[in-house]
C-alpha cells in the first residue's frame, strides 16, 4: 500500500510519548533504568496473576451460587481482598508509567510553561498523600497482628 507523501512530515513533528524518559539526568542513568525494570517486574507480574485469580474466584462464586445453588461464603471476601491488592499494585503501575488519574484535558489546554508547573503540582500532591498515609498504614498493619 503506498504511503501518502503529505503524511510523512507530520510524523517527524509528532509529540514524544509521555512515558518517554525526560531530560533529567537521574532518569537516564543505568541504575535508575535497572530499578525501573525491577519495579516493573515486582508489580506487573503479581498484578497480572491477581487479575487471573480474581476472575477465577468470581467465576467460581457465580457458578456455585447460580448453577449449584450452594454459594461459597468465602468467595466474596477473597474477591474483595484481591481487589484491594490489585488496586494498590495498579496505582504503583500507573504512577510508574505516568498514566495515573488526572485532568489531562485541562492540563493539555494550559500553555507549556504552566503545564510543567501543573505536572509538578500533581506529582507533589501524590507524594504528599503517600507520605500522609504511610504512618497510619503502618499503625493499621501493626494493630492487625
Amino acid at each position: 500500500m503506498p504511503q501518502d507523501p503529505a503524511a510523512a512530515p507530520a510524523l517527524e513533528h509528532a509529540a514524544p510519548c509521555p512515558a518517554a524518559p525526560s531530560g533529567a539526568p537521574w532518569r537516564q542513568s543505568a541504575a535508575f533504568a535497572h530499578l525501573d525494570r525491577l519495579l516493573a517486574r515486582v508489580t506487573e507480574i503479581p498484578a497480572a496473576i491477581l487479575v487471573a485469580v480474581e476472575i477465577l474466584v468470581l467465576l467460581a462464586g457465580v457458578i456455585s451460587r447460580y448453577v449449584f445453588n450452594r454459594p461459597l461464603t468465602w468467595s466474596d471476601e477473597l474477591a474483595s481482598i484481591l481487589f484491594l491488592w490489585l488496586a494498590m499494585l495498579g496505582a504503583v503501575i500507573a504512577l510508574r508509567r505516568a498514566e495515573h488519574m488526572r485532568l489531562g484535558f485541562l492540563v493539555s489546554l494550559a500553555p507549556p510553561r504552566l503545564r510543567a508547573w501543573i505536572e509538578t503540582l500533581a506529582t507533589t500532591a501524590v507524594l504528599v498523600f503517600v507520605v500522609a498515609i504511610i504512618l497510619p498504614a503502618f499503625d493499621y498493619v501493626a494493630f492487625q497482628q
